[in-house]
C-alpha cells in the first residue's frame, strides 16, 4: 500500500487538505508544508493572512509574503513513485528537476494540467536526461484555448494514446 504526498506551501491550506484526506478515509497521505521545487532552496511566496480579521485596518484574509523552504521530490527518496501530478501554480520545470533521480528510478507517469505552450517545452526540456516521451491534448477543443493537458510516460513504456498528440520536444 501506497502514501500519497502533497506539497501545498500555505499552512492552513495544508491543514484542510490533510483534513478533508482523512476525512475521505485516506489515512496514508503526508502533506508536505513545502514547495518541491529544484535549484533553490527558499523562496518568498505570497500567502492569505487568515488572522487579519482582528487587526482593524485590514480587511480579512490580507495578503502577506511568507518565507517557504524548499525541498525537492528526490529528498524524500521515495521507494516507489507511480504517478506525479502537478497542478497550477506549481512551476512544472522546477518540479521535475527536482524529481529527475526520482523520475529516473521510480519511472512515474506524470500528468499536468493546465499547460501552456512555454511551460510544456521547459518541462520537456527537463526531463530529457530522465528519458520521457510527453503527450498534449487541447483542454477545451475548439475553442481556441492554449491550454493543454501534458502526459509523460517513460520511454521503455511508450504507446500511442488516443486523442493526444506526441509533444514536439525540439532535440
Amino acid at each position: 500500500l501506497g502514501a500519497i504526498h502533497i506539497f501545498e506551501p500555505r499552512p492552513v491550506l495544508a491543514q484542510l487538505l490533510g483534513g478533508a484526506l482523512v476525512g475521505a478515509g485516506v489515512f496514508n497521505a503526508q502533506v508536505h508544508t513545502t514547495l518541491p521545487l529544484g535549484g533553490i532552496t527558499e523562496a518568498d511566496f505570497p500567502d492569505l493572512d487568515p488572522w487579519s480579521e482582528s487587526v482593524v485596518s485590514e480587511w480579512g484574509n490580507a495578503q502577506r509574503n511568507v518565507k517557504v523552504y524548499l525541498q525537492p521530490i528526490d529528498a524524500l527518496q521515495l521507494a516507489h513513485c507511480h504517478a506525479l501530478i502537478i497542478e497550477p501554480p506549481m512551476p512544472g520545470a522546477l518540479v521535475i528537476e527536482g524529481a529527475l533521480e526520482t523520475l529516473k528510478r521510480c519511472r512515474p507517469f506524470i500528468l499536468m494540467a493546465p499547460i501552456g505552450q512555454a511551460d510544456m517545452d521547459a518541462v520537456c526540456q527537463t526531463a530529457l536526461g530522465a528519458d520521457y516521451v510527453f503527450w498534449t491534448e487541447p483542454l477545451l477543443s475548439g475553442l481556441g484555448m492554449s491550454e493543454m493537458l501534458l502526459l509523460g510516460t517513460p520511454v521503455e513504456s511508450e504507446q500511442k494514446i488516443n486523442g493526444f498528440t506526441k509533444a514536439n520536444t525540439n532535440e
